[in-house]
């Protein structure tokens, strides 16, 4: 059953598995009609909702809805009415695909711990500042606005960003500050870490880095030897800032590291492939210890004589 504001209804019939197309009354005048699906329960995918410019939507008992569409990616839509989904997760436990792009006055916190189910999440042009994933589960794709100020994703180990970039997108980076990666080896985190210059907390777990090429390392001009990696000192300083050390992230959401002394949570290993440039072991040592107190240093060579230095940074409270 179809209710159009108080009294307009439109009875409907549906078979499971079939796809229907609903007309209001031809005498319906609408003008933010608020409209009622009854027995919506049942339900699995409303259709396109972009195009009715929804103001409210929720839910007031669990749904078995899998897609919910209520924005678009086109550059030219946009909906200022929609601000807030409320809790419409806790009722919708099977949800596999939200769209919400370019609803621009969504913010504050999206929870989607609920929806154990989710696929992908599109929510470019909104102003949420904070996406609660479900821990562990199914990620395909996510699209991030340019306000997102934290990304914590954690036991997602099908997620893959390093073969498939597109999967993981950002608006822009300029609002990111709180990184918490853990048990998604696929997840390419040098990739935010390059890209993203405000950091301010982080945690990586299983990290699995490989440094091959001239311009990932600092090379001593004198010496000519190897004595910094790029991607560390970007995790060292808040945009290369020294009195902005960046800090870690506990087990438990915890900030760690005080004092000038930064500990931000790495565990995993960093692989340098430096072909015929030598490394100067204690420069490295001397440079990391102070900033990543568990890392090591491991020399390796392969077959064809170029040098392997192996980084096992170890994790005591994982």
């Amino acid at each position: 059953m179809m209710k159009y504001s108080q009294t307009e209804t439109a009875p409907v019939k549906v078979l499971a598995g079939e796809t229907i197309t609903i007309n209001p009354p031809e005498n319906l005048t609408a003008n933010d009609t608020e409209t009622f699906i009854q027995a919506a329960g049942n339900y699995t995918d409303f259709g396109n909702l972009a195009n009715k410019y929804v103001s409210k939507f929720f839910f007031n008992s669990q749904v078995k809805i899998r897609n919910l569409k209520l924005g678009d990616e086109h550059p030219d839509y946009y909906n200022p009415k929609l601000s807030s989904l409320g809790a419409f997760a806790t009722q919708a436990p099977f949800l596999e695909n939200l769209d919400v792009q370019n609803c621009m006055n969504l913010s504050g916190t999206l929870d989607l711990s609920p929806c154990s189910y989710i696929q992908t999440i599109k929510a470019k042009g909104t102003q949420y500042t904070n996406i609660i994933f479900p821990v562990g589960g199914n990620l395909k794709q996510v699209i991030l606005p340019s306000t997102i100020n934290t990304l914590k994703i954690l036991n997602h180990l099908y997620f893959d960003t390093i073969n498939h970039p597109e999967n993981l997108t950002f608006e822009s980076y300029d609002s990111l500050n709180y990184l918490w990666i853990q048990d998604c080896p696929l997840v390419d985190t040098k990739a935010i870490i390059n890209n993203a210059s405000r950091l301010t907390n982080v945690r990586l777990m299983d990290i699995n880095w490989t440094f091959d090429a001239t311009e990932d390392f600092v090379i001593d001009e004198e010496s000519k030897l190897i004595t910094g990696i790029k991607l560390l000192d970007k995790l060292i300083y808040t945009g290369d800032n020294p009195n902005l050390i960046i800090h870690g992230i506990d087990a438990n959401g915890n900030n760690i590291g005080r004092e000038g002394t930064g500990n931000q949570y790495l565990a995993g290993t960093i692989t340098i492939k430096n072909g015929t440039v030598g490394v100067s072991d204690m420069d490295l040592y001397e440079k990391y210890n102070k900033y990543f107190p568990n890392i090591k240093f491991v020399y390796d060579s392969n077959s064809n004589n170029v040098q392997a230095y192996t980084v096992h940074i170890r994790d005591a409270q994982k």
